[in-house]
């Protein structure tokens, strides 16, 4: 009886130890499982932020190529517009300017008018 007593306490030992050995098995793995989830989790959220950075770069480096490209044709415009202006105004102060000869060629017009005959005042009005 005494020998049955043991086996059997020896037996609820082994259970014990047995079910104590699974209980810190099964708290292993879901604390590894735990673990795991949360790396997962960290890696996917480190993984967005960069895609995130990455798109805020990409976004930002094609507006800065935007506003350069518009600012680029602003000034194009503006110069092409200060040239037409000043050809405008090349041709304004030409136009304003008397149709003058040289010098010397108006000096021997004048010298030739004095030296030719007066003519009829009709004839005059009918040559342009």
């Amino acid at each position: 009886q005494r020998r049955e007593a043991e086996e059997k306490q020896r037996r609820e030992a082994e259970e014990k130890q047995r079910q104590e050995a699974e209980e810190k098995q099964r708290r292993e793995a879901e604390e590894k499982q735990r673990q795991e989830a949360e790396e997962k989790q960290r890696r996917e959220a480190e993984e967005k932020q960069r895609r995130e950075a990455e798109e805020k770069q990409r976004r930002e480096a094609e507006e800065k190529q935007r506003r350069e490209a518009e600012e680029k044709q602003r000034r194009e415009v503006q110069e092409k517009q200060r040239r037409e202006a000043e050809k405008e105004e090349a041709a304004k102060v030409i136009a304003e300017q008397p149709q003058e000869a040289p010098q010397h060629e108006e000096e021997e017009q004048q010298e030739e008018a004095k030296q030719e005959p007066k003519e009829e005042p009709e004839e005059q009005e009918e040559e342009p």
